[in-house]
């Protein structure tokens, strides 16, 4: 039985033969997801970063929410695709996880995460501010259906990005 019309009011255009899922790419600060991410994208998998779109605003009800909306809706006109993924960096922090199919949250080490954010440039004393302002990243990992460690090597990392983009393609 088919689901929810896309054009409901539109019987002249139909609906694309198969919807994209809708993939979340969160995880606190400095845990990887742009290496994620790119990595999706260079398996030909339509991807947007909410930070980017958004400019970095990050508050319900603001151009990031509008942003997030639009994206989703543009993966579904795509069609042809069978995933599309969205870097948002404070999925349930916005209440946003629900407008997505599937979660994959990225992880390391939060040391890992202060040398990575010192790497850039910050101060040691503000990034651990950073990651003590954030939701932590167990409780993140804890609600997602996958979860990514970016701990290890790049060719580690880009194994279980293989092995998630395999499980996500076969559940559909």
């Amino acid at each position: 039985m088919p689901g929810p019309r896309l054009f409901p009011d539109r019987p002249d255009r139909p609906d694309p033969p198969d919807l994209m899922l809708k993939v979340a790419l969160t995880g606190g600060i400095a845990t990887g997801k742009s290496h994620v991410l790119e990595q999706f994208r260079k398996r030909g998998v339509p991807c947007l970063d909410a930070d980017v779109l958004s400019h970095g605003v990050e508050s319900a009800g603001t151009e990031a929410t509008q942003a997030i909306a639009a994206g989703l809706r543009g993966f579904d006109l795509l069609g042809g695709y069978p995933l599309g993924v969205v870097d948002v960096p404070l999925l349930y922090e916005t209440g946003h996880a629900a407008d997505f199919d599937r979660v994959i949250v990225t992880v390391c080490p939060p040391e890992m995460q202060i040398a990575r954010l010192v790497e850039r440039g910050m101060a040691p004393i503000e990034a651990r501010q950073r990651l003590d302002a954030q939701m932590p990243t167990a409780e993140k990992a804890a609600r997602a259906d996958f979860v990514i460690r970016t701990d290890g090597s790049f060719e580690e990392t880009d194994k279980q990005i293989d092995e998630v983009y395999r499980k996500l393609l076969g559940g559909r």
